[in-house]
């Protein structure tokens, strides 16, 4: 990508579709998170990594999905003045995660159920997949890819921000641990970075039939002493692929997820509008 699209896809897509969300906003995702990571560690979702994530994983992961839901939330107010209410699980039941994210829509000043099923898709900001495993394709009409600027060390940096690592640094001095002098806490201390506005790019949605399309960009790679198909970007499902493959950047993925790459789905003002309106 050279200097002038960048700086278009940045002024065109970027820039509008980012919302940023205050300390409050990610202090409710993070107890959301907990909650969740909590309720749900016996409850399998994604088949490939169930299980295999530790408590800290699930923990962020849980909370990136719920920055991305408010995200998401903001977004549709502060760009288009479309009030929505967040579906809100407090069972932990797998098809209270599937279904919709979007529980209520406001529509001349009273609220409605949502005409279709919205789905809210969260990754990091390096993500580059909408991906849908199992049968999440036909639980929902719609599905949003939102990206959550949600930092390595945000947990450390929440527990200084609430006082709760002096506490705990306090509590063990008494104990006499060595390496908790207080020259040492000011050391660790200015090593975390105080906690700021988490950016969330909404960056863009697929309704389920354009699943259908299993229309995939494939690159030959070598693996060992085996050639296989790499995916490169696409919309579709895995299941269309014949022979060996690995998606760029997950290569544990199976052939029964879909997915879509982000430059595979709709953003554009009108596409955000026809949503809307549908929702």
């Amino acid at each position: 990508m050279d200097q002038n699209t960048l700086s278009e896809w940045l002024k065109q897509r970027v820039i509008p579709s980012t919302v940023y969300l205050s300390k409050d906003d990610y202090t409710r995702a993070l107890a959301q998170g907990f909650r969740l990571a909590i309720l749900r560690a016996g409850v399998i979702v994604d088949f490939d990594r169930a299980r295999k994530r530790d408590f800290g994983q699930r923990w962020s992961d849980y909370t990136r999905g719920e920055l991305g839901e408010i995200g998401f939330k903001h977004f549709l107010e502060e760009r288009f003045g479309k009030k929505v209410r967040l579906e809100k699980r407090i069972e932990a039941r797998p098809e209270d995660f599937y279904a919709r994210d979007v529980s209520a829509v406001e529509e001349e000043g009273s609220w409605r159920e949502p005409h279709l099923k919205l789905s809210i898709k969260s990754t990091k900001l390096g993500g580059e997949w909408l991906d849908l495993p199992g049968a999440q394709l036909e639980r929902s009409d719609a599905f949003v890819l939102v990206k959550a600027g949600l930092t390595l060390d945000h947990i450390a940096s929440f527990l200084k921000d609430w006082g709760l690592l002096e506490k705990l640094f306090r509590y063990v001095q008494t104990l006499g641990e060595p390496g908790f002098e207080e020259e040492e806490i000011k050391k660790i201390f200015e090593r975390i970075p105080a906690l700021g506005d988490v950016p969330v790019y909404i960056c863009g949605f697929a309704y389920k039939a354009d699943f259908e399309q299993n229309n995939f960009e494939l690159r030959p790679r070598r693996k060992r002493e085996k050639i296989l198909n790499e995916v490169v970007r696409g919309i579709g499902s895995l299941s269309s692929i014949d022979g060996e493959f690995e998606v760029l950047g997950i290569p544990a993925m199976t052939k029964d997820h879909r997915i879509a790459s982000s430059g595979y789905l709709k953003w554009k003002l009108e596409d955000w509008k026809e949503l809307i309106n549908k929702l």
